[in-house]
């Protein structure tokens, strides 16, 4: 036998009082799995994490755990890291994570009774992140997947140049930071932006500005003749070609208003004969189309 191969380690930070098993096998210098059996288990430390006879792992506390698994002479290690967990109270708490910037929400739910939630650190390694708070609701006392995260930002503590509008929740999938659009709700007055709660996940919430805006209505590359009006309209979208659920303000202009003018609601009026392009901006983003006066 050529070495040991420990599998079963979450890749995530662990909460303290999770459980998970860890399995070794014994492979040849060729990587193939070899007949020894009977591996022996051993912590590093008790105050991080105990493992038990058959590789059952417990988390204790908060650190850097190493589990020791020898077969057949050999010996390598499981490496993790833990976190304790603090229980969140019902009248809601102002946390700050790792650098102040987000926060893992652990859900232990339970088939009866109330929820109990869990907060602990989380390094987003992400200079959009905004520092925040967290709180969750729910429709009834039993978890039943269907329920709101909430998070509080502190406006003083927005990166510059963020617009309040452009906060949404996100959540931390495959590495990437996507928003969360179900049930999107900014309260720009009580610092608080919600979306549907997706389960055991990295939260934060981050700004998501616009990166294109589509434009619709009868005013699309429309002919017009003098006096004659028509509307333009403008979708915000985000980077994943979805409508942004927040509202963004959106700046129209006429590049020649002798021939036509624009006001903030996207009509368009003609004056006089000629061609124009009007443009509507969002958040340093624009997308234009061509009006054409008739004599």
């Amino acid at each position: 036998m050529y070495r040991v191969v420990v599998t079963g380690v979450p890749d995530r930070m662990l909460l303290e009082g999770e459980s998970f098993q860890l399995s070794a096998v014994g492979v040849n210098e060729s990587g193939a799995a070899t007949s020894a059996t009977g591996a022996s288990w051993q912590e590093t430390d008790t105050t991080i994490a105990r493992v038990s006879a058959t590789g059952l792992v417990t988390v204790t506390g908060a650190g850097h755990a190493a589990i020791v698994a020898r077969l057949a002479e050999k010996y390598t290690y499981a490496e993790f890291n833990t976190s304790s967990v603090v229980a969140f109270p019902a009248s809601g708490a102002l946390v700050r994570a790792s650098g102040g910037k987000v926060a893992l929400f652990g859900i232990t739910p339970g088939t009866q009774g109330p929820l109990n939630f869990y907060l602990q650190p989380f390094d987003a390694r992400d200079d959009r992140v905004v520092a925040a708070s967290w709180s969750v609701s729910t429709p009834s006392p039993n978890f039943n997947g269907d329920a709101n995260i909430t998070l509080r930002f502190d406006p003083t503590k927005l990166p510059a140049g963020t617009p309040v509008n452009a906060l949404e929740v996100f959540s931390l999938s495959g590495g990437t930071w996507k928003p969360i659009r179900e049930r999107a709700q900014l309260d720009v007055a009580n610092h608080t932006v919600s979306a549907r709660f997706l389960g055991t996940a990295a939260y934060a919430i981050l700004a998501d500005p616009v990166a294109m805006i589509s434009l619709g209505g009868a005013g699309v590359d429309a002919t017009l003749a003098i006096g004659a009006s028509t509307l333009l309209s403008a979708r915000t979208l985000g980077a994943d070609g979805l409508d942004l659920p927040t509202s963004r303000t959106v700046t129209w202009a006429s590049q020649d208003p002798q021939v036509a003018i624009v006001n903030s609601d996207g009509r368009v009026t003609a004056l006089k004969a000629g061609r124009t392009t009007v443009t509507a901006t969002s958040e340093g983003k624009s997308a234009s189309t061509i009006i054409t006066v008739s004599p």
